[in-house]
Formats: C-alpha cells, structure tokens, sequence
C-alpha cells in the first residue's frame, strides 16, 4: 500500500488540514523519539513512519529493535492522534524517509 492510499483509508487523515510526518528506523525505539512527539500541541495528527536505516545492511535482528506493536502501544495515551504506517518497515530494502 502507498502512503497516499493509506491516508485516503482513514477518514480522519483525509480530513485533517494538517499532517506531521515522524520517519526514522527507531532502532531502538526509546524515549527521545516519545519526548518528540510530546513536544507537539495536542490533538496534532502524527503518521509515524517507521523503516530501515539506509546506511545499514538489514538483518533479522534490526526487526527485534524497531518493534511495531511497541511504537503504537507507548504512543496510544498521547493527546494526539497518531497512526503508525507500517509498510515502509515491512519492506525489505532501505527506505530513506531521511531524505523528507
């Protein structure tokens, strides 16, 4: 699925005037990317973009650092709406969100 395709899924991120993008591997996510996202005004819409870094050879072990289901579980009692787009991380290659 394409990022735009998965915006035009969800009702509330088509209706947003306003999306903030949070890419990076978070290999390990911890708490400065959760001190981040604490910094934003509440009620912001935040597509959290989690993928592999670019400069790093994939290996089974980065999917045992970035994991999906803690990302949305230690950012779900924010007073934002965020949601997470999976499908950069599922790929198997590098996908540079740092070049946004």
């Amino acid at each position: 699925m394409s990022l735009i395709n998965f915006i035009e899924g969800h009702k509330e991120l088509k209706k947003s005037n306003e999306l903030i993008f949070f890419g990076g591997s978070f290999n390990p996510w911890h708490s400065g990317h959760l001190s981040c996202l604490k910094l934003l005004p509440a009620k912001k819409t935040v597509i959290i973009t989690p993928d592999h870094n670019p400069y790093k050879d994939l290996r089974k072990a980065d999917q045992d650092y970035t994991n999906i289901d803690t990302i949305e579980r230690e950012t779900k009692n924010l007073d934002l709406k965020v949601f997470t787009f999976k499908d950069f991380y599922l790929k198997k290659e590098s996908n540079p969100t740092y070049r946004w």
